[in-house]
């Protein structure tokens, strides 16, 4: 898993869905931060995907799991049971290094720590899920694979780098879209993301 919560499966069925498992902020933050992906647009150039992602706090990727959904979804929904709604903060921006030339800018999480929880419980289900690692580090992306070298032409706007903001999180969202992959190197969208689920505490 990466430091975004993805996991990886097998590939058996080249057609497969593939699931994002997010925690979805305030309207008024996923306002705030398609402002900030405007203004890094401006300054470096984004592409149309980045521009038009909608801000969240990624938990984990699903990639052509072992279970249906329904079966997805009744385990998820034990899980969160053991969970009640609990506000997250927001605080400033930092990089993330992607590699040796290229950097991602994301918002920081004051109080990660239920959200950690929240993904090690995912561990220990029934799902087959194979990590990279076992961690992962919460975050609201602004802007990924940042070239090393246009870093210094994103300035230090306070709106962006002194950013705070918080917001009452009270259950996870699964969304769903159709990928086409023959290995783990090449995949193909033939969809978008849509919602299909909304799991409250």
């Amino acid at each position: 898993m990466n430091e975004d919560g993805q996991m990886n499966f097998g590939f058996e069925n080249p057609w497969c869905p593939e699931y994002l498992v997010i925690i979805s902020p305030s309207n008024k933050i996923k306002g705030d931060v398609k402002i900030m992906k405007k203004m890094t647009h401006s300054f470096i150039g984004l592409d149309k995907y980045q521009l038009n992602s909608i801000a969240h706090i990624t938990l984990f990727n699903l990639i052509d799991p072992p279970l249906n959904e329904k079966e997805i979804f009744e385990i998820s929904e034990n899980i969160l049971r053991n969970f009640k709604n609990f506000r997250v903060y927001l605080k400033h921006v930092e990089y993330f290094n992607k590699g040796k030339n290229a950097q991602t800018l994301v918002i920081k999480i004051e109080n990660p720590e239920i959200i950690k929880h929240i993904h090690a419980s995912f561990l220990k289900t029934q799902l087959g899920l194979k990590f990279k690692t076992k961690t992962i580090k919460p975050h609201v992306t602004i802007a990924k694979g940042i070239p090393t070298r246009d870093k210094d032409k994103i300035p230090q706007d306070p709106f962006i780098f002194n950013y705070e903001a918080d917001f009452e999180c009270d259950g996870i969202v699964f969304l769903r879209r159709f990928v086409k992959r023959h290995d783990e190197n090449e995949k193909v969208i033939v969809a978008k993301y849509e919602i299909i689920k909304e799991i409250k505490f």
